[in-house]
């Protein structure tokens, strides 16, 4: 859920490869925009590749209805400190499990609501480890995602060779 997953929004181009690639026979891939009036609430990619879109509106009861109803075994915040939508719901427990990715660095806060934290190990210091539990910096259990933990798409004026191609 994000309410930035339009087209060239941040949190969209970083996790389009992501919901991409993830294998259907272990998850069916439900995005749930919170959409913007005036544009679509989903980019392209993330409309042709998810087996469900479920647009969201603004309205933060119904919303949160929506997201309840559809019982969901995983709910998966792209970012929750970038608009009031998704901090608010960040709240409540929708799914029995709930899972923040790294969209805002920053843990939620809400070990209770919130499961697990989604990052990269690229962007975890090694040491922080050997931290003392009163120093971990995440309410959240860590999962970190090799690399950078995101797949961005290949520019559509790149061709295979990586060569730009005349626009």
């Amino acid at each position: 859920v994000s309410k930035f997953f339009g087209e060239h929004e941040p949190h969209g181009l970083l996790l389009e490869g992501v919901v991409q690639h993830l294998p259907r026979r272990l998850f069916q891939v439900i995005v749930l925009p919170i959409a913007s009036p005036g544009r679509p609430a989903a980019s392209k990619l993330l409309a042709q590749v998810a087996d469900e879109l479920t647009p969201l509106g603004l309205n933060f009861l119904h919303t949160r209805r929506t997201i309840a109803e559809a019982r969901l075994d995983v709910l998966i915040y792209a970012d929750m400190l970038s608009e009031p939508m998704t901090y608010f719901l960040g709240f409540a427990r929708l799914a029995p499990i709930q899972m923040l990715f790294w969209g805002n660095p920053v843990t939620s806060g809400r070990g209770m609501e919130i499961d697990y934290y989604i990052s990269a190990d690229i962007m975890e210091a090694p040491e922080r480890t050997k931290l003392p539990p009163s120093l971990e910096p995440y309410s959240e259990q860590l999962v970190l995602l090799q690399g950078q933990g995101i797949w961005y798409r290949r520019p559509e004026y790149m061709n295979d060779n990586f060569t730009l191609l005349a626009p």
